[in-house]
């Protein structure tokens, strides 16, 4: 039995690697079972907890009827300390589109608004009491038509509706700035960042591979006066990471332009 176990461990292993180096690429199919069997002489069973193992990574899928490949993903940098500055570059553009295209990607989003009684944690965040209505504005985001991340916003109703920030549809320059036209200049922010397993919603508009958890990032953005704004991003973390830049940065930031 031990040496089963350290036999898949050890095919997954090879398999692995030969995916980080590039031998493998993004979309090609993999052997089929019995090729795998004839290639290591092992058993169908063996090969199946390998390629389970490597799926529970991420970095397979499989399909019936068609056997398992290579996922295929773009990896994203969100930089956020500077992503939502007012005074970044590009000032017509969502920080998010922005940032996409300067990676060398070509993004697109699926926006939705909604009004709701504000849950325990977000009324929490938001110094407000629960089930006060809010607007929910959240945006699924893709890079070269795969998911990126998911990102909900909630706005106390008074902030929304002098912001113009209860409307169906997405803001070009994004909210940040459209708060800050209605004298919502937000002076700092509360960042929280954990990590857990998808839950059924993740997997249903994330499209989760089985076994990568998920990045949970919650900024709180103030005012002088008041929280204004909680945004939650939800992202895979197979396909995405989170930088920030702190302090003077001025000899950093000349060597990014």
């Amino acid at each position: 039995m031990a040496r089963a176990g350290t036999l898949f461990r050890g095919i997954a292993d090879e398999i692995r690697n030969r995916i980080t180096t590039g031998e493998l690429a993004p979309g090609t199919r993999l052997p089929t079972e019995s090729q795998l069997m004839d290639q290591y002489g092992t058993s169908r069973n063996t090969i199946r907890l390998a390629l389970a193992a490597l799926e529970n990574e991420g970095l397979i899928a499989t399909e019936q009827g068609r056997g398992s490949f290579v996922r295929e993903w773009s990896s994203l940098t969100h930089h956020a300390t500077r992503a939502e500055r007012v005074d970044r570059p590009s000032s017509s553009t969502d920080a998010f589109v922005a940032e996409a295209r300067e990676a060398g990607f070509e993004p697109s989003t699926a926006f939705s608004m909604r009004i709701e009684p504000a849950v325990a944690e977000v009324a929490d965040r938001l110094q407000i009491p629960i089930d006060t209505f809010v607007v929910l504005r959240r945006v699924v985001r893709y890079i070269d038509g795969q998911v990126s991340s998911r990102q909900d916003s909630w706005y106390p109703m008074d902030v929304a509706e002098k912001a113009g920030l209860n409307v169906p549809h997405d803001i070009k320059e994004g909210t940040v700035r459209a708060m800050a036209a209605a004298g919502y200049v937000e002076v700092g922010h509360i960042d929280e960042v954990t990590s857990r397993m998808p839950s059924p919603d993740d997997h249903q508009t994330l499209d989760v591979a089985t076994g990568v958890p998920v990045i949970v990032y919650v900024r709180t953005a103030w005012t002088e006066e008041r929280p204004t704004r909680v945004t939650r991003v939800t992202l895979p973390a197979d396909r995405n990471r989170i930088v920030y830049e702190l302090g003077n940065i001025d000899a950093y930031e000349a060597t990014q332009k």
